[in-house]
């Protein structure tokens, strides 16, 4: 697997966890009206995610999966390995390259005419689409990679601007004072 190849499906899986809502309640609200997919959609989507790229992106699929999971898996290491292996399996059946491809090209064909598709279908096929497409991974992963180290050194300012202070610990209580004794009378 190429550096390049890597970077990409980085990038369609990073694409992937920050848009689709996997777990939440948006996702669950109300089924989508049908789209009728244009022709040329399919296509354009094949060219932006090929077979081979969405292959090398299925454990970073399953990982973005796991991390939303994890909360809810209980036990040691060798119990949350089963867990992930059975969670890996059920995304990886559910969420497959056609899939990918159908939502895809739904969402192509609601933004999009047919012939605005053909035109960004043919800007792809021509050198320069060529090289777009091959470098798009690689522009993304470098913008990100600085916003990381960005974030990284900004962090623990962060943290120290916001974190709650310190519950302060009560002084240990002190003994009632006793009543000075009465002077007796003789």
């Amino acid at each position: 697997m190429s550096l390049k190849s890597c970077l990409k499906a980085s990038f369609v899986c990073a694409l992937f966890s920050m848009s689709y809502p996997l777990f939440s309640d948006a996702a669950k609200v109300a089924a989508p009206a049908k789209v009728v997919v244009a022709p040329s959609a399919r296509a354009l989507s094949e060219i932006m995610l090929s077979k081979e790229q969405f292959g090398q992106m299925k454990d970073a699929i399953a990982q973005n999966a796991f991390g939303m999971a994890s909360q809810y898996f209980k036990g040691d290491e060798p119990a949350q390995k089963k867990q992930f292996d059975g969670l890996k399996a059920d995304v990886e059946k559910q969420f497959t390259y056609d899939y990918f491809m159908r939502l895809n090209s739904e969402s192509m064909s609601k933004m999009m005419t047919e012939p605005e598709l053909k035109q960004v279908l043919a800007f792809y096929q021509t050198a320069t689409g060529k090289k777009w497409n091959l470098n798009t991974p690689n522009i993304i992963n470098e913008t990100m990679m600085k916003v990381r180290g960005d974030m990284e050194s900004m962090i623990p300012a962060f943290i120290e601007k916001h974190k709650l202070p310190e519950p302060k610990t009560p002084a240990p209580a002190k003994a009632p004072a006793k009543a000075p004794a009465a002077a007796t009378k003789k």
